[in-house]
């Protein structure tokens, strides 16, 4: 049975191909959550705002999950995520999401990527 954490996980990588990033992470993402990716650090509001105008992913896969758990209601997704973008080699980068239990449910509070050298 896969982690709770994993599932959501997948579920934002489903979003992100199928056109619907912006109504998964709204209710996903805390309201202080922070993204870094390459190249720059967004907070909940511009990451929202260029996940509705960007339909470019066409794959992306979450492999090799783990789970740290650091409290009752604060734990670590680190995993390979896979993905490739319209027109773009395949994106290969290590990836670790922070969740914090808020109100009974998990929400994002911090995704860092960090691309392996061949992407």
């Amino acid at each position: 049975m896969k982690h709770p954490l994993v599932v959501l996980e997948e579920q934002g990588a489903h979003a992100l191909t199928s056109g619907k990033a912006v109504e998964f992470y709204r209710t996903c993402l805390t309201d202080d959550a922070l993204m870094v990716v390459p190249g720059v650090v967004v907070d909940r509001r511009v990451f929202l705002e260029a996940a509705a105008g960007d339909a470019s992913w066409l794959s992306f896969q979450v492999e090799e999950p783990r789970v740290v758990e650091l409290t009752r209601d604060c734990a670590v997704v680190q995993y390979v995520g896979r993905g490739r973008r319209q027109g773009q080699p395949e994106y290969v980068a290590l990836m670790s999401s922070i969740y914090v239990r808020r109100d009974g449910a998990w929400k994002l509070a911090y995704h860092q990527q960090t691309p392996t050298p061949t992407s």
